[in-house]
């Protein structure tokens, strides 16, 4: 996953709209992003699917994260999550955190689960891949 013409718009967007974006730097080189969607709309699959659709001004979700090969194994995830999460928390009224990974992807569901998210279901997304999806409740 890389950053080109193609999405920086997605990027600017997701700034505009007060999304999080939180990178993990090794001598300024980018080796780990976390990226939160903090504006869902009600009709996203997600929110249906946890059935939070009459929440969703109350919900934001891990919208991407990716990890270099080379720095995998670390923990970056998670460290990320917490601060996005404290970030979050400091600007808005939130009750829920919303994230979905590969049901392959063992390593980012074991991180979630850390970070204190739960599995609600299995389905498919995004063009039919399967997706786990994992809900946080926030006291």
């Amino acid at each position: 996953y890389f950053i080109d013409e193609t999405n920086k718009e997605f990027l600017k967007r997701e700034l505009e709209n007060d999304g999080v974006i939180i990178k993990t730097l090794d001598n300024d080189k980018i080796v780990a992003f976390l990226i939160m969607e903090v504006n869902l709309k009600k009709d996203d699959k997600i929110l249906k699917l946890t059935s939070l659709e009459n929440e969703y001004t109350k919900c934001i979700k891990f919208r991407n994260v990716a990890v270099h090969p080379d720095y995998r194994g670390n923990n970056l995830q998670m460290k990320m999550g917490i601060v996005a999460e404290e970030r979050m928390l400091k600007k808005r009224d939130i009750k829920y955190m919303l994230s979905n990974a590969h049901p392959d992807n063992i390593a980012s569901i074991k991180s979630l689960q850390k970070l204190g998210y739960e599995v609600v279901c299995q389905t498919k997304m995004y063009n039919g891949k399967d997706r786990v999806i994992l809900l946080k409740k926030i006291n």
